[in-house]
């Protein structure tokens, strides 16, 4: 009976590669941009002891799902949902000598029932600033 369970493992290992392999998992929700958001948010970043030679300073929104109801497993075995994630880009303003302005709107991408399991309900998760240094 010396390796039996070796070749029994073996076998096994193989046969979840290639299920895994043939099973096609579904991809992240592509969010919709609302053409018209009204949950408008300013966004102002104060830079403490900023460098001299900022060329540009944008910003960027992210947004996750609340909920992973709404979202397929992508591994049933394990019961891992997919991540859905959107980002959108917005422009900062100088207001000040270290101030700059912008906003966001907390329903860019729109709600929507992407797999049939229920509506899928976005929630801003961060909104980060890029510096650009000049050259």
């Amino acid at each position: 009976m010396k390796g039996h369970e070796g070749k029994t493992l073996h076998h096994c290992a193989w046969a979840v590669l290639l299920l895994g392999a043939c099973s096609k998992a579904p991809e992240s929700p592509v969010a919709k941009t609302n053409p018209n958001p009204k949950q408008r948010y300013e966004i102002t970043v104060e830079l403490v002891d900023p460098p001299q030679d900022i060329r540009e300073i944008s910003g960027v929104a992210h947004f996750g799902v609340g909920t992973r109801t709404c979202l397929p497993y992508r591994e049933k075995i394990a019961r891992v949902t997919i991540g859905a994630s959107y980002k959108r880009e917005f422009a900062l303003i100088r207001a000040g000598e270290s101030t700059y302005k912008g906003h966001i709107f907390l329903d860019w991408p729109i709600d929507q029932d992407y797999y049939g399991l229920g509506v899928c309900k976005w929630e801003i998760t961060g909104v980060n600033a890029i510096l650009a240094p000049g050259q």
